[in-house]
């Protein structure tokens, strides 16, 4: 095994005990609550919504371009029902 892999696991394995024990205090829960109604509210309608529930590409780039679209197919709906009560 390369030193360099076994030094990159370990890296990330402290980063996900520094993130966990973050998330564990009461700021991180505080911090935390506050994603729910903002950011998770959009993965939502587009997987309950819009019907998108997995990449129809492989590669990255392809991929990236895909979600983009996605992501302006929410944005255009959102902008319509917005002006269009």
């Amino acid at each position: 095994m390369d030193f360099a892999v076994l030094k990159s696991k370990l890296d990330a394995r402290k980063i996900l005990s520094d993130y966990e024990r973050k998330m564990r205090s009461e700021k991180g829960k505080r911090i935390y609550s506050n994603r729910m109604p903002s950011i998770e509210r959009g993965f939502g309608y587009v997987k309950e919504n819009i019907g998108f529930r997995r990449f129809l590409r492989r590669g990255l780039e392809k991929v990236t371009n895909e979600w983009l679209i996605i992501c302006s197919a929410y944005n255009l709906i959102r902008m319509f029902n917005l002006a269009c009560p």
